[in-house]
């Protein structure tokens, strides 16, 4: 009788502990499954931060540039449909009077079909005034007076604003804006766009520190 009371008691005895350990376990997975979803969600947010939403734009010409800018990389970075969605989405972040002009336009009846034309619309109507020729007669005048990157730097700024100037001219207009030695280092690889004159005047640049050793090797290379 003892013997089976004892017998009977440890079998109770794993039966508890057997219990404790799956309770133990089961609690883990589910603390582990509820972990995984809290860092799928914030991962989640992260991306989605990523591509960030533009500013509003209230019809101030001289923030029209920057605007237009991060409307672009934002239709492009959350895969905006071309179209009505569009419109939506850039109507989203327009406030002040450049809202009510849109509303205007919208009332007269005037639509718009996609980011293109109301882009055409608000750069006629808020962009400054004859602020395309301005960066043309400054962009053909310009000459490098201080370091290599900040000419660099206005060259492609006013670049941005004339929009008819094809690569091979902005090639040509930069590499004839240079200073000493480095205008016709440039000119003579022939760039067919910015980014090769650049390059090659960067090249230019970095050889002439290394002195003479450094321009032969360079006409070595190039001949």
């Amino acid at each position: 009788m003892v013997w089976f009371l004892f017998i009977s008691f440890l079998f109770l005895l794993v039966i508890f502990l057997f219990g404790l350990k799956f309770t133990a376990s089961r609690g883990r997975t589910c603390d582990s499954i509820k972990d995984s979803r809290e860092a799928s969600e914030i991962s989640g947010t992260s991306l989605q931060e990523l591509v960030r939403s533009p500013k509003t734009f209230r019809g101030a010409s001289d923030e029209l540039h920057e605007w237009i800018f991060g409307v672009e990389l934002s239709l492009r970075g959350n895969n905006i449909p071309v179209g009505q969605r569009e419109i939506d989405f850039v109507a989203s972040f327009l406030e002040g009077n450049a809202l009510l002009w849109l509303m205007s336009n919208v009332d007269a009846g005037n639509t718009f079909n996609n980011w293109l034309s109301l882009k055409s619309a608000l750069t006629e109507t808020f962009g400054p005034f004859h602020a395309e020729e301005d960066s043309r007669l400054a962009l053909f005048a310009l000459k490098q007076s201080a370091s290599l990157d900040e000419y660099i730097h206005e060259f492609s700024r006013l670049s941005l604003s004339v929009r008819d100037l094809d690569e091979l001219s902005k090639a040509l207009l930069f590499a004839r804006g240079l200073s000493g030695h480095l205008c016709g280092d440039a000119l003579r690889g022939h760039p067919r766009n910015l980014s090769e004159s650049i390059r090659a005047a960067r090249t230019a640049q970095r050889n002439a520190s290394l002195g003479p050793r450094g321009r032969q090797a360079a006409a070595t290379t190039e001949t």
